[in-house]
Protein backbone atom coordinates (compact mmCIF):
# COMPACT_ATOMS: atom_id res chain seq x y z
CA UNK A 1 0.00 0.00 0.00
CA UNK A 2 1.48 3.36 -1.00
CA UNK A 3 1.95 6.24 1.41
CA UNK A 4 -0.98 8.24 0.00
CA UNK A 5 -3.53 5.46 0.52
CA UNK A 6 -2.18 4.82 4.01
CA UNK A 7 -2.67 8.48 4.97
CA UNK A 8 -6.22 8.45 3.57
CA UNK A 9 -7.15 5.37 5.58
CA UNK A 10 -5.67 6.80 8.77
CA UNK A 11 -7.60 10.02 8.19
CA UNK A 12 -10.88 8.15 7.74
CA UNK A 13 -10.26 6.12 10.88
CA UNK A 14 -9.60 9.27 12.89
CA UNK A 15 -12.72 10.92 11.48
CA UNK A 16 -14.81 7.92 12.48
CA UNK A 17 -13.47 8.13 16.02
CA UNK A 18 -14.06 11.85 16.48
CA UNK A 19 -16.40 12.62 19.36
CA UNK A 20 -16.78 9.08 20.63
CA UNK A 21 -15.76 10.20 24.11
CA UNK A 22 -18.51 12.83 24.17
CA UNK A 23 -21.48 11.64 22.10
CA UNK A 24 -24.06 14.31 21.32
CA UNK A 25 -27.41 14.36 23.10
CA UNK A 26 -30.15 12.52 21.29
CA UNK A 27 -32.27 15.66 21.34
CA UNK A 28 -31.65 19.26 22.26
CA UNK A 29 -34.32 20.66 24.53
CA UNK A 30 -35.46 24.27 24.17
CA UNK A 31 -39.11 24.01 25.21
CA UNK A 32 -40.79 21.87 27.85
CA UNK A 33 -44.45 21.83 28.83
CA UNK A 34 -45.97 20.12 31.85
CA UNK A 35 -49.76 19.77 31.89
CA UNK A 36 -51.27 18.69 35.17
CA UNK A 37 -53.52 19.68 38.03
CA UNK A 38 -53.08 20.86 41.62
CA UNK A 39 -49.99 18.69 42.05
CA UNK A 40 -48.40 20.77 39.29
CA UNK A 41 -49.74 24.15 40.45
CA UNK A 42 -52.52 25.49 42.64
CA UNK A 43 -53.15 29.16 43.52
CA UNK A 44 -53.69 30.26 47.14
CA UNK A 45 -57.01 29.16 48.64
CA UNK A 46 -57.82 30.36 52.16
CA UNK A 47 -60.76 27.98 52.48
CA UNK A 48 -58.42 25.05 52.06
CA UNK A 49 -55.74 26.53 54.29
CA UNK A 50 -53.41 26.63 51.29
CA UNK A 51 -51.30 29.79 50.89
CA UNK A 52 -48.84 28.58 48.28
CA UNK A 53 -48.74 29.50 44.61
CA UNK A 54 -47.08 26.31 43.37
CA UNK A 55 -47.57 22.53 43.40
CA UNK A 56 -49.99 21.78 46.24
CA UNK A 57 -48.49 20.59 49.56
CA UNK A 58 -44.86 21.33 48.68
CA UNK A 59 -43.31 23.56 51.36
CA UNK A 60 -42.05 26.07 48.78
CA UNK A 61 -42.08 26.64 45.03
CA UNK A 62 -38.54 25.33 44.69
CA UNK A 63 -39.60 21.98 46.15
CA UNK A 64 -42.54 21.10 43.94
CA UNK A 65 -41.88 18.59 41.19
CA UNK A 66 -42.26 21.12 38.37
CA UNK A 67 -39.57 23.45 39.70
CA UNK A 68 -37.29 20.55 40.59
CA UNK A 69 -37.55 19.44 36.97
CA UNK A 70 -36.98 23.00 35.76
CA UNK A 71 -33.70 23.10 37.70
CA UNK A 72 -32.58 19.82 36.14
CA UNK A 73 -33.40 20.98 32.60
CA UNK A 74 -31.55 24.25 33.16
CA UNK A 75 -28.51 22.44 34.55
CA UNK A 76 -28.45 20.22 31.47
CA UNK A 77 -29.35 22.67 28.70
CA UNK A 78 -28.98 26.19 30.10
CA UNK A 79 -31.88 28.37 29.03
CA UNK A 80 -35.06 26.33 28.57
CA UNK A 81 -38.53 27.78 28.08
CA UNK A 82 -40.61 25.76 30.50
CA UNK A 83 -44.29 26.04 31.41
CA UNK A 84 -46.39 24.23 33.98
CA UNK A 85 -50.17 24.45 33.47
CA UNK A 86 -53.07 23.33 35.66
CA UNK A 87 -55.53 21.84 33.16
CA UNK A 88 -58.33 21.03 35.60
CA UNK A 89 -60.98 22.30 33.11
CA UNK A 90 -59.85 19.59 30.68
CA UNK A 91 -59.81 16.86 33.33
CA UNK A 92 -63.25 17.66 34.67
CA UNK A 93 -64.91 18.44 31.34
CA UNK A 94 -62.87 16.55 28.77
CA UNK A 95 -65.88 15.81 26.57
CA UNK A 96 -67.04 19.38 26.03
CA UNK A 97 -64.22 21.75 27.06
CA UNK A 98 -63.30 24.45 24.53
CA UNK A 99 -59.56 24.20 23.96
CA UNK A 100 -59.39 27.58 22.26
CA UNK A 101 -61.08 29.37 25.16
CA UNK A 102 -59.41 27.59 28.07
CA UNK A 103 -55.91 26.96 26.74
CA UNK A 104 -55.18 29.62 24.14
CA UNK A 105 -51.76 30.33 25.71
CA UNK A 106 -50.47 26.82 24.92
CA UNK A 107 -52.09 26.36 21.52
CA UNK A 108 -49.28 25.26 19.24
CA UNK A 109 -46.65 25.71 21.96
CA UNK A 110 -44.69 22.94 20.20
CA UNK A 111 -42.62 21.65 23.13
CA UNK A 112 -39.64 19.40 22.56
CA UNK A 113 -40.77 17.41 25.60
CA UNK A 114 -44.34 17.23 26.88
CA UNK A 115 -44.91 15.84 30.37
CA UNK A 116 -48.47 14.79 31.21
CA UNK A 117 -49.16 14.45 34.96
CA UNK A 118 -52.91 14.37 35.50
CA UNK A 119 -56.04 12.22 35.77
CA UNK A 120 -57.10 12.54 39.40
CA UNK A 121 -59.96 14.97 38.67
CA UNK A 122 -61.58 13.06 35.82
CA UNK A 123 -65.17 11.99 36.71
CA UNK A 124 -64.96 8.20 36.58
CA UNK A 125 -68.69 7.89 35.89
CA UNK A 126 -68.13 9.67 32.56
CA UNK A 127 -65.58 7.17 31.31
CA UNK A 128 -66.88 5.01 28.49
CA UNK A 129 -64.68 2.92 26.27
CA UNK A 130 -61.54 4.96 25.82
CA UNK A 131 -63.24 8.35 25.51
CA UNK A 132 -60.79 10.13 27.78
CA UNK A 133 -57.87 8.63 25.90
CA UNK A 134 -59.26 9.98 22.63
CA UNK A 135 -59.83 13.42 24.17
CA UNK A 136 -56.30 13.53 25.56
CA UNK A 137 -54.80 12.69 22.17
CA UNK A 138 -56.78 15.60 20.71
CA UNK A 139 -55.50 17.89 23.47
CA UNK A 140 -51.92 16.90 22.72
CA UNK A 141 -52.43 17.58 19.01
CA UNK A 142 -53.74 21.03 19.97
CA UNK A 143 -50.59 21.67 22.02
CA UNK A 144 -48.02 20.28 19.61
CA UNK A 145 -48.82 22.27 16.52
CA UNK A 146 -46.80 21.04 13.56
CA UNK A 147 -44.00 19.39 15.55
CA UNK A 148 -44.33 16.08 17.40
CA UNK A 149 -43.09 16.22 20.97
CA UNK A 150 -41.43 13.51 23.00
CA UNK A 151 -44.21 12.67 25.45
CA UNK A 152 -43.90 11.26 28.96
CA UNK A 153 -47.18 10.46 30.71
CA UNK A 154 -47.51 9.29 34.30
CA UNK A 155 -50.19 7.24 35.96
CA UNK A 156 -52.34 8.82 38.64
CA UNK A 157 -50.70 9.64 41.96
CA UNK A 158 -53.59 8.08 43.90
CA UNK A 159 -53.85 4.84 41.99
CA UNK A 160 -57.06 4.47 39.99
CA UNK A 161 -57.22 1.43 37.72
CA UNK A 162 -59.98 2.82 35.51
CA UNK A 163 -58.16 6.09 35.00
CA UNK A 164 -54.76 4.50 34.62
CA UNK A 165 -56.17 2.20 31.92
CA UNK A 166 -57.17 5.31 29.97
CA UNK A 167 -53.72 6.87 30.42
CA UNK A 168 -51.90 3.68 29.45
CA UNK A 169 -54.10 3.29 26.38
CA UNK A 170 -53.26 6.84 25.33
CA UNK A 171 -49.55 6.14 25.78
CA UNK A 172 -49.73 2.98 23.68
CA UNK A 173 -51.70 4.70 20.92
CA UNK A 174 -49.28 7.63 20.78
CA UNK A 175 -46.11 5.62 21.34
CA UNK A 176 -45.44 7.69 24.45
CA UNK A 177 -43.49 6.69 27.54
CA UNK A 178 -45.83 5.58 30.34
CA UNK A 179 -44.55 6.01 33.89
CA UNK A 180 -46.40 4.38 36.82
CA UNK A 181 -46.22 6.45 40.03
CA UNK A 182 -49.24 5.08 41.93
CA UNK A 183 -47.03 3.43 44.54
CA UNK A 184 -46.24 6.92 45.88
CA UNK A 185 -49.85 7.76 46.65
CA UNK A 186 -50.21 4.48 48.53
CA UNK A 187 -47.71 5.54 51.22
CA UNK A 188 -48.05 8.25 53.85
CA UNK A 189 -44.30 8.85 53.52
CA UNK A 190 -44.96 10.74 50.30
CA UNK A 191 -48.02 12.72 51.43
CA UNK A 192 -48.49 15.84 53.58
CA UNK A 193 -51.13 14.45 55.95
CA UNK A 194 -49.17 15.57 59.02
CA UNK A 195 -48.65 19.11 57.68
CA UNK A 196 -52.11 20.34 56.67
CA UNK A 197 -55.39 20.11 58.59
CA UNK A 198 -57.40 20.05 55.37
CA UNK A 199 -57.67 16.44 54.22
CA UNK A 200 -57.69 17.35 50.52
CA UNK A 201 -54.45 19.31 50.77
CA UNK A 202 -52.83 16.76 53.08
CA UNK A 203 -53.32 13.95 50.57
CA UNK A 204 -51.09 15.77 48.10
CA UNK A 205 -47.40 14.89 47.79
CA UNK A 206 -45.12 16.46 50.40
CA UNK A 207 -41.55 17.53 49.63
CA UNK A 208 -40.42 13.91 49.62
CA UNK A 209 -43.23 12.93 47.27
CA UNK A 210 -42.54 15.86 44.96
CA UNK A 211 -38.84 14.99 44.87
CA UNK A 212 -39.62 11.39 43.99
CA UNK A 213 -42.04 12.39 41.21
CA UNK A 214 -39.38 14.68 39.74
CA UNK A 215 -36.71 11.98 40.01
CA UNK A 216 -38.88 9.36 38.28
CA UNK A 217 -39.78 11.72 35.44
CA UNK A 218 -36.20 12.92 35.05
CA UNK A 219 -35.07 9.30 34.76
CA UNK A 220 -37.24 9.00 31.66
CA UNK A 221 -36.03 12.34 30.31
CA UNK A 222 -32.42 11.16 30.60
CA UNK A 223 -33.25 8.13 28.46
CA UNK A 224 -34.40 10.51 25.73
CA UNK A 225 -31.46 12.87 25.83
CA UNK A 226 -28.53 10.55 26.55
CA UNK A 227 -29.10 7.41 24.49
Amino acid sequence: MNRFLTQVLIGLMMLGCTGTDNPPDKIHVKRVLVIGNSITWHPPDAELGWSGDWGMAASSAEKDFFNLLRAKFQDKFGTVEMKGINVFPFESGFEEVSMEQEFEDINGFSPDILIIRLGENVPLERLEGYNFSVALRGFVDFIQGEKDAHVIITSTFWESKRMDDQLLHTANEGNWKYLPIGHLGASDIYMAKDVFENEFVGLHPNDTGMKEIAALIWGEVEKLIDQ
